[in-house]
């Protein structure tokens, strides 16, 4: 067995005992048993593939030697996810309660609940966090310290058919209660965190630039694509649109931000007459500054590994492996935070990604016929879906129809938008540049246009419900 089949015989394991000892306290739903039947056949995949490789005198030793280690890795995980769980269980009690006082750090700007009256805030308590809703916004940014009043109760932990699973989401956030109807306030007596001052302060700049540049709902489309999320701010409707055409991870930092800022990166500073040595240093700093400003989720660290691990590739001259890459992030992630597993953005950025790896080259070689400029989209797009439909499927219900077309119609239009928004957002610390403004103002009009044009075609997408456990094992 080579370094290859050993990263993904340490990924199955840890995979493996984190989601036993997981089932051991809660049920386990469709994608969870899914990765459980997915570990086991890696690791029985990869014990076939050793003894293939070995002389046949060897195979028993090398049996007792695999097993073992097999063992020692899920007895490892397994003990590592009980602990957390217990540990959470207990912290759970300390901050629940009528008519309390909660003492804290913001993590995060407040962002409005659809009905435009009431405001959601998490605080950090110590190593525990707590969500505040309150009617009508507060006059607190992200950093500062702040005094909550109000009632805790336990969070929604219910893990329904078809949905996402909150309670891991929580433990993975180590939220342990929410305040109803409260008051938050800054904290007078207390210093905050000056790096998430700074961070707010980055992210505050960055709206004033877009609304100061675009019409506010592109300006809100604009924040969306460069740093991520705030879905709250979109309309209803292109929001909507962007998920019938399976274009909605674009409105999340994944890989594809960070693949265009680590050219846009390495064009910039080898312009600046910097060595390709010093060059890619530089754009691991800025993607890792990046990473700081979006925040550290799962697509996001998982993409800055891949993209450092290949920046430290050139730079050595040694082959940059990426399915290695892949198995390294996962098991790093996972060591960090067992609960990733039931993120589902993590399952989804990790599964398009090996689909990618796993797909996209057969599925490029075969359309040998079609022309580069459709054959590469194409082959991206759908090697990305192949393996992630079950996902789709159980979160979302549905299969888009015209995902292909607007991969390739659409995605990279976005591709550019993204790229020109990062070039104003540094050049307006100097310069004024209505033009590249005005263009970017175009771009983001027509892709509104076209994206929902093309949600609104009949038979655009085809709901079909979540798909049976069987069914989707016979699929993979």
């Amino acid at each position: 067995m080579d370094f290859m089949e050993c990263g993904g015989a340490i990924l199955s394991s840890i995979i493996l005992g984190s989601l036993l000892a997981y089932g051991a306290f809660y049920p386990l739903l469709n994608p969870e048993v899914i990765l459980v039947s997915v570990a086991l056949f890696l690791l029985v995949l990869y014990s076939i593939y050793g003894i293939k490789r070995i002389q046949k005198t060897d195979y028993l030793s090398w049996l007792l030697v695999y097993g073992l280690m097999a063992f020692l890795l899920v007895g490892m995980a397994y003990k590592h996810q009980t602990s957390l769980i217990l540990n959470y269980q207990a912290s759970s009690q300390v901050l629940v309660g009528k008519d309390r006082i909660y003492k804290g750090i913001l993590l995060e700007e407040g962002h409005p609940i659809r009905d435009g009256n009431h405001w959601v805030y998490r605080v950090a308590c110590g190593a525990q966090s707590i969500q505040v809703t309150t009617l009508g916004q507060a006059t607190v940014h992200e950093g500062d310290p702040v005094i909550v009043k109000g009632s805790g109760h336990f969070p929604d932990l219910t893990e329904d058919l078809g949905a996402m699973n909150k309670r891991a989401r929580a433990m993975s956030d180590n939220l342990v209660a929410k305040v109803y109807e409260g008051t938050i306030e800054v904290n007078p007596q207390e210093k905050g965190a000056s790096w998430r001052r700074w961070l707010g302060h980055i992210h505050r700049n960055v709206s004033a630039i877009l609304d100061k540049n675009l019409p506010q709902k592109l300006a809100y489309l604009a924040n969306s694509l460069v740093l991520g999320g705030h879905y709250y701010d979109l309309d209803g409707d292109l929001l909507a649109a962007f998920s019938f055409t399976g274009l909605i991870h674009i409105l999340s930092v994944s890989g594809s931000h960070i693949a265009l800022l680590s050219a846009l990166s390495y064009g910039l500073l080898k312009l600046l007459g910097l060595s390709k040595r010093r060059a890619l240093y530089g754009v691991m700093l800025i993607l890792l500054a990046y990473a700081l400003v979006v925040g550290f989720n799962p697509p996001v660290v998982r993409s800055l590994l891949m993209g450092v691990l290949l920046a430290f590739g050139l730079i050595e001259g040694r082959l940059y492996q990426a399915r290695q890459a892949l198995h390294l992030c996962g098991i790093g992630l996972l060591l960090y935070d067992p609960f990733l597993l039931f993120d589902v953005s993590f399952q989804l950025s990790f599964g398009a990604t090996y689909g990618i790896i796993l797909f996209f080259k057969p599925l490029y070689q075969l359309l040998g016929t079609v022309p580069s400029i459709l054959r590469a989209p194409f082959s991206l797009c759908l090697s990305a879906q192949l393996l992630i439909i079950p996902l789709q499927l159980y979160y979302f219900h549905y299969v888009s129809l015209v995902s292909l077309l607007a991969a390739i119609l659409v995605a990279p239009i976005l591709d550019l938008v993204i790229l020109l928004v990062l070039l104003g957002l540094l050049g307006s610390i100097c310069l004024s540049l209505h033009p590249l403004w005005w263009c970017i103002k175009e771009l983001l009009l027509f892709n509104s246009w076209l994206i929902q044009a093309l949600a609104h075609m009949p038979y655009a997408y085809f709901w079909m419900g979540i798909q049976p456990l069987p069914i989707t094992a016979l699929y993979l």
